[in-house]
């Protein structure tokens, strides 16, 4: 795909199609996708460029399978990062989206699972899902002593009712029966609380306008620097 990008082929292919070429980008988490999902796009244009440096990195038929069967998981998963960049997908939303990634893939447990390494504070957000669920009566002694501070000296009662989406993906189903009923409870209303990764995805999506023409020639890891 970074050879397709270059002026000559680049030229030839604008000549049987107007779809470009997609390279990885640091900064945009769904690129993998996007990229694989552009290359079966230009599969067919590929012979008509008569161009010898693509040609030889051509794949070959098992290769093909192999991406195809890729691609699948990955617009799975595409569409989990859509939903996290949603402004109201609160902890409990994004903890049921990973627990249902976790049982279709169980090897993302490491990285999604409510224990994970880039969790800072595994305790505290047990504490806010499990009130979000209204199932605070069961958190341990560690998890209620993390939220302590923000019990509210009033009860708050209400309901957060949602409707059901159809199964159509793997974000879906995840939310599909996130339905719940708030219970009294002696802590505030946590859905304000705003997942890490809705502020990165917003982030890493507005990068590209943050940087500006004048500064296009920075390295996407410079600049998150």
């Amino acid at each position: 795909m970074t050879k397709l990008r270059f002026t000559l082929p680049a030229a030839r292919l604008r000549r049987v199609t107007p779809l470009r070429a997609i390279t990885l980008s640091a900064i945009r988490w769904s690129s993998t996708f996007n990229m694989l999902k552009r290359y079966i796009e230009l599969k067919p244009f590929l012979l008509a460029i008569a161009e010898d440096s693509i040609d030889v990195l051509r794949l070959n038929v098992v290769e093909d399978r192999e991406v195809t069967a890729l691609l699948v998981t990955l617009e799975d998963l595409n569409s989990i990062t859509l939903v996290l960049q949603g402004d109201k997908c609160s902890l409990l939303e994004v903890r049921q989206i990973f627990d249902t990634v976790i049982e279709d893939y169980p090897d993302a447990v490491g990285r999604l699972g409510p224990s994970a390494r880039v969790v800072k504070n595994p305790s505290f957000e047990s504490a806010i899902v499990k009130i979000l669920r209204g199932t605070e009566r069961t958190m341990t002694a560690e998890e209620r002593e993390s939220v302590i501070k923000l019990r509210n000296e009033e009860t708050i009662e209400s309901s957060a009712a949602a409707v059901a989406l159809p199964v159509m993906s793997l974000a879906e189903r995840a939310l599909k029966n996130k339905k719940v009923t708030r219970v009294t409870s002696g802590f505030m209303d946590f859905r304000f609380l705003c997942p890490t990764s809705n502020m990165c995805e917003r982030f890493f999506s507005s990068t590209k306008v943050a940087i500006g023409d004048r500064r296009c020639s920075m390295t996407p890891k410079n600049f998150t620097k």
